[in-house]
């Protein structure tokens, strides 16, 4: 099957605007981590690292220590 990145970017724009609104900073630098791998995946490098880069940067900020933490 292959995959539908368009698609999953599409999601997860989607679902990174709903925790922004809620304000869910750990969820929110997790879907921008996903958003990074997408778009990574597809070989757009600077939109990956825009992505990854500020996901790592609201990690420091709430204190995430762990690779996990942002997941859970």
């Amino acid at each position: 099957r292959q995959q539908d990145l368009p698609g999953a970017i599409r999601r997860y724009q989607e679902s990174l605007a709903l925790k922004q609104a809620l304000e869910d900073r750990t969820g929110a630098a997790a879907t921008l981590h996903q958003l990074g791998t997408a778009e990574h995946q597809q070989g757009r490098l600077d939109p990956a690292m825009a992505y990854y880069e500020e996901s790592l940067r609201i990690k420091k900020s709430v204190g995430v220590r762990q690779k996990t933490d942002a997941y859970h």
